[in-house]
């Protein structure tokens, strides 16, 4: 700038360049402004969409709670049944023999085919008398139901005798039959 005062026409060019850039700066504000509520309702969306999605979640969380109750209670019900099954068929299938523990068997049992067995066999005290010490049998052995294929094994490991003469004979005869062969 000179020392010389503006003329009006130079003074009317400078309003109207300040006019123009005000009102540059007033669309840029407004853009801005525009753009901020604009941003701003697209996070109150998200904020929307985000709370509907969590309430979503959670009742997707409580009904699988639910089904697997549902599961578990379902599948021990299965359990139950199957075993039922399994067991009125293998009843059904192979006859039971009454069998008398002659000694104990292991810690873990005896293991014939996918059963474990377990009892005790008799307990014996000692009895002073002036002849001399008489060992007898304060207790015989435990008693047990087994399948007749289970006593043929428990009395061939001398674990089990038959309780009475008829299951000895029938543990015998079931011992003596051939074993099939493989397939």
């Amino acid at each position: 700038m000179s020392g010389r005062p503006a003329t009006r026409a130079e003074l009317a060019a400078r309003v109207a360049r300040l006019e123009g850039e005000r009102d540059r700066h007033a669309a840029e504000a407004g853009r801005a402004h525009a753009s901020r509520e604009q941003a701003e309702r697209r996070q109150a969306g998200l904020d929307a969409a985000y709370a509907q999605a969590v309430a979503e979640r959670d009742a997707l969380a409580a009904e699988l709670g639910e089904v697997r109750g549902r599961h578990d209670a379902l599948a021990g019900e299965h359990a139950t049944l199957v075993a039922e099954r399994d067991r009125e068929q293998t009843a059904a299938v192979e006859p039971e023999v009454t069998v008398r523990w002659v000694k104990d068997s292991p810690p873990e049992g005896c293991h014939v085919g996918d059963k474990t067995y377990r009892g005790y066999g008799p307990r014996l005290r000692d009895r002073w008398t002036p002849a001399g010490t008489l060992r007898e049998v304060e207790f015989p052995g435990e008693a047990a139901e087994l399948p007749l294929a289970a006593a043929v094994v428990l009395r061939d490991a001398e674990f089990v005798v038959g309780a009475t003469d008829a299951d000895d004979a029938a543990i015998a005869a079931a011992g003596r039959r051939p074993v099939p062969a493989p397939r």
